[in-house]
C-alpha cells in the first residue's frame, strides 16, 4: 500500500469522526430544504408507508434491497408492487450472486474480526477490518490465488476510501461493514418480485459488449434461451456478476425484448464528442469519457452529426434518412448500440431540454443549481453526474433568468473582488484527495485581470455540459 494514501485515508477518518453527528444534522437540514423548494419531499419509515399514497411512475431503491432485514426487504416490493402506475418503473439494486461470493467471503472475515474487537472509532475500525485480510493473506504461499485476492480487494478497498474521502468512507461502512447485507440470485430476485405482481424488465446498463467478448459455443447457446429470465441467470454465471441494478414493472405489461432497427425509431441520440484532427489510425474525437477514433466512413458521419447537434440530439430516423444507399439499418443500429453501452452516446424518446445557444437572460437547470449550492457535483439535463470547480458552482447558481450578461458579469466581478472566490478554491485544494489520486486539483481561483474571458468561456462551458435549459 502506498504510504502516502493510507496516512490520508486516516485524516479522512479522523474528520469523518470528528464531524459525524454534524453530518446527520446537515443531511436532515438539505431534506428539509428540499421539501420546501419541491414542496412534495417526505422523510418517513418504509415500514408506515401510508396505503393512501397513490401511484409513482418511478419508485427507485437504490443501496436498500440487499442491506436491510428481511421485512423490510420484503416491504420494498410490496410498496412497489401496490403503489407502481400501470406503465410505472421501479429500479432496485442488490448484491448478486455468484459474483458477490468472494466479497462477502472477505466481509465475513473482517466482521469476524471486528466481532473480538473493543469498540473502535471508525478509523480503528477500517484498519483492523484490512489488516484481518493481510493477516489472512500472508498465511498463504506466495503465488497463491486466495492471497491474490485478498490482497486485491485490500488495495482496491483503500483506493476507494483514498480517492472518494467521505463518499469511499461511507460505501465501505455501508457495504462490508454493516450487520445486514445480503446478497441474492437473480432467479430469486426475480422469484421475490413476482410475489408482488412485478415482473422483470431490464438492467439500467446493456451487457452487450460483455456478452460479444464471449467464446462464438458460448454466444449461440446463450442466443438460443428463448426465456430471458434464463438467460440472465446463465449469464450472472458465465461473467460472474456482483451487483444488479434491475428494473421492474407490473405484471401485466407485455414486454418486447428483441432488438432490432424497428426498435431504434423514434428515439433521439446525443454524444458530447469534439472533433479532432484525422489521426494515422482514422478520426479521433474528444468525450468525457477519453478519445474515440474510428476507421469507417459511415461511422465518421454519424459521430461528426452528433458532435454539431450536441448539446442537442439527432432523431435516429433523421440519420437513417442521411445514410441512404450507403449503410443498411442494421449496421447503423449495430453502430449506435455500441456508441449506447460504451456510453459514447445516450437514448431518449424527447429531444434535450438543454439549450443550445444562451439566452439574453441564461437559466440554468433548476435541480443543477441547486446541487450546486450543496457540493461539486451536479446534475445535467442529460442525467449525468458533472463535477464543477468553486467559480463555475458560483456562475451556475446566478444563472436563474433574471440577469443579463453585464449583470453576471458584475456578480462574478464583486465575488472575487471579496475574496469569496480565493476562499472557495482555497478550501476546494485543501479538500481534495491527496496526490497521487486520480482526482483533479481544484482549478486556480478566477481573476479580476481575465474575468471577461473567463465569464465567456463559462457560459459556452454551461451550454455544452447541457446545463442550461435558456
Amino acid at each position: 500500500l502506498q504510504q502516502g494514501k493510507q496516512a490520508r485515508c486516516e485524516q479522512l477518518l479522523d474528520e469523518a469522526q470528528t464531524l459525524q453527528p454534524l453530518s446527520a444534522q446537515v443531511h436532515a437540514l438539505r431534506g428539509q430544504m428540499a421539501a420546501a423548494a419541491h414542496h412534495d419531499a417526505e422523510a418517513l419509515d418504509l415500514l408506515d408507508f401510508p396505503p393512501g399514497a397513490g401511484e409513482f411512475d418511478y419508485i427507485i431503491a437504490h443501496g436498500f434491497y440487499s442491506w436491510c432485514p428481511p421485512a423490510v426487504r420484503d416491504k420494498i416490493l410490496a410498496v412497489c408492487g401496490a403503489h407502481l402506475a400501470p406503465q410505472g418503473i421501479a429500479f432496485v439494486s442488490f448484491n448478486a450472486y455468484p459474483g458477490y461470493h468472494a466479497k462477502d467471503l472477505q466481509r465475513r472475515l473482517m466482521l469476524y474480526h471486528l466481532s473480538h474487537a473493543p469498540r473502535q472509532s471508525p478509523m480503528q475500525q477500517v484498519r483492523e477490518a484490512l489488516g484481518a485480510l493481510e493477516f489472512v493473506a500472508s498465511a498463504q504461499p506466495t503465488g497463491n490465488l486466495h492471497q491474490a485476492m485478498l490482497r486485491e480487494a485490500q488495495a482496491s478497498y483503500w483506493e476507494e476510501i483514498t480517492t472518494k474521502g467521505a463518499a469511499g468512507l461511507a460505501w465501505f461502512h455501508h457495504d462490508l461493514l454493516s450487520a445486514h447485507n445480503d446478497p441474492v440470485y437473480f432467479q430469486d430476485f426475480v422469484e421475490h418480485a413476482a410475489g408482488h405482481g412485478l415482473r422483470y424488465l431490464s438492467d439500467t446498463f446493456m451487457r452487450v459488449p460483455h456478452v460479444m467478448d464471449l467464446p462464438e459455443d458460448t454466444k449461440r447457446a446463450l442466443a438460443a434461451m428463448t426465456d430471458i429470465l434464463t438467460r440472465e441467470q446463465y449469464l450472472d454465471f458465465v461473467l460472474n456478476v456482483p451487483f444488479r441494478q434491475a428494473l421492474l414493472c407490473r405484471a401485466e405489461v407485455p414486454l418486447d425484448h428483441r432488438l432490432s432497427p424497428g426498435s431504434m425509431h423514434g428515439l433521439q441520440i446525443a454524444g458530447n464528442l469534439v472533433p479532432l484532427e484525422d489521426g494515422p489510425e482514422g478520426a479521433e474525437f474528444l468525450t468525457p469519457r477519453g478519445k474515440l477514433t474510428v476507421k469507417h466512413e459511415d461511422a465518421k458521419a454519424v459521430l461528426r452529426q452528433l458532435a454539431a447537434a450536441w448539446p442537442g440530439a439527432v432523431s435516429y430516423d433523421e440519420m437513417l434518412a442521411r445514410q441512404a444507399g450507403s449503410g443498411t439499418p442494421v449496421e447503423l443500429t449495430e453502430f449506435l448500440l455500441r456508441l449506447y453501452v460504451s456510453k459514447f452516446a445516450s437514448f431518449r424518446r424527447e429531444p434535450s431540454a438543454s439549450a443550445l445557444v444562451l439566452g439574453e437572460r441564461p437559466e440554468g437547470s433548476a435541480v443543477a443549481r441547486e446541487q450546486a449550492r450543496a457540493g461539486t457535483m451536479v446534475t445535467n439535463l442529460y442525467h449525468e453526474g458533472v463535477s464543477l470547480e468553486p467559480a463555475a458552482r458560483h456562475l451556475l447558481g446566478l444563472l436563474d433568468g433574471r440577469r443579463n450578461r453585464a449583470e453576471l458579469f458584475e456578480e462574478m466581478r464583486a465575488w472575487i473582488a471579496s475574496g469569496e472566490a480565493a476562499e472557495a478554491h482555497r478550501q476546494a485544494a485543501a479538500s481534495k484527495p491527496a496526490a497521487g489520486t486520480e482526482e483533479t486539483a481544484a482549478a486556480e481561483p478566477p481573476s479580476l485581470d481575465t474575468l471577461e474571458g473567463d465569464l465567456d468561456a463559462g457560459l459556452r462551458s454551461m451550454v455544452a455540459l447541457g446545463l442550461v435549459v435558456r
